[in-house]
Order: structure tokens, then C-alpha cells, then sequence
């Protein structure tokens, strides 16, 4: 007869058990969901690095590209005064062709 009532479980202790693996159950997907979350947090952080990052590297390149373009104006200009001292009267020649006042 004492296998029979410990065989039995109490109703209340029964509620209690369901109520425990309900609890870890919710826990679990909580944590699951919190997971999940996360990842696309950093997903998303990830991508934005990268599109700074490309943004970066587009700026830089522009940089150089306005600092070779400067450096050949540069060129240009001191090469035109070299040239200009040599022959300042074809410059003064040219001035008056295009109807300048010199």
C-alpha cells in the first residue's frame, strides 16, 4: 500500500511542477528572442560600419583626385609664367588681339 501513495503526486505539487517548466519554457523563449534581436542589432551595426567605411574610402579617393588635379593646375600655372617671362611681348601682343588694353 505504500507503493500506491508514492505513486500518487499531490494536485498542488503537480500545478507547482507545470508551473516550473511553464516558467523555464517562457525563460527560454525570452531568451531566444532576445538572441534574435541582438544578431540583427549587430547586422545592422555591421552594415553601417561598412557603409561608413565606403564612404571613407570615396572621400579619400576624391581627395587625391582633387589634390593630383590641383597639383597639375599648379604645373600648368608655374609653366605659363616661366613661358611668360620669356615672351612677354607675345603676351602683350596677345592682349591686344583680344581687345585688351595693353
Amino acid at each position: 500500500m505504500d507503493n500506491k501513495a508514492c505513486n500518487k503526486v499531490r494536485p498542488g505539487v503537480r500545478k507547482a511542477k507545470k508551473k516550473q517548466v511553464k516558467d523555464e519554457l517562457d525563460r527560454i523563449k525570452q531568451a531566444e528572442k532576445k538572441k534574435r534581436r541582438l544578431e540583427k542589432a549587430l547586422a545592422t551595426s555591421a552594415a553601417i560600419r561598412s557603409e561608413l567605411e565606403k564612404k571613407k574610402q570615396q572621400k579619400k579617393e576624391e581627395q587625391q583626385r582633387l589634390d593630383e588635379e590641383g597639383a597639375a593646375i599648379a604645373e600648368a600655372v608655374a609653366l605659363h609664367v616661366l613661358l611668360g617671362e620669356d615672351t612677354d611681348d607675345v603676351g602683350n601682343f596677345d592682349l591686344f588681339i583680344n581687345g585688351g588694353s595693353g
